[in-house]
């Protein structure tokens, strides 16, 4: 039986794999955090991940708080995830936000209420943040907005 938030997110990653080029934020090796189910999608797709670490090999070695990537340079972001593990969400969706193409994509997936998960040693990272409508309304709410 699936879920509708399963539904939900397969039809995210089939509209992201129509663009050109992917960037998954926190993905850590390729096809990683429940991608592998999505691979056969972006197979026409230049599918990049990004982390913080080179431990999970990477295409893109960086931080998100500081994305080593150009303006408007990407045409799709999936950060699943990811945003409860970083010291400043608000900036890091501040990147987020300055990499994508007007007309991108964005698939954003955080916690709200699942369990602390912090990892020690290879490939470490802290815990700090749970999220709600509120939080994702306040963390967007200060991001230039275009009418369609």
């Amino acid at each position: 039986m699936k879920f509708a938030h399963e539904q939900f997110e397969r039809e995210c990653m089939q509209e992201i794999a129509k663009r050109d080029r992917v960037l998954d934020v926190g993905g850590g090796s390729r096809f990683q955090k429940g991608m592998k189910t999505y691979e056969s999608l972006f197979a026409n797709t230049a599918y990049e991940t990004m982390d913080i670490s080179s431990d999970y090999s990477p295409d893109i070695v960086g931080d998100i708080h500081a994305i080593p990537l150009a303006d408007a340079s990407v045409d799709a972001i999936i950060c699943r995830s990811v945003l409860e593990h970083v010291k400043n969400p608000n900036v890091a969706i501040i990147e987020l936000h300055r990499i994508l193409k007007p007309g991108g994509l964005l698939f954003l997936q955080v916690p709200s209420t699942y369990p602390y998960h912090a990892r020690k040693g290879v490939g470490a990272y802290k815990d700090y943040w749970r999220f709600f409508d509120d939080t994702l309304e306040l963390l967007g709410s200060h991001l230039p907005h275009t009418k369609s």
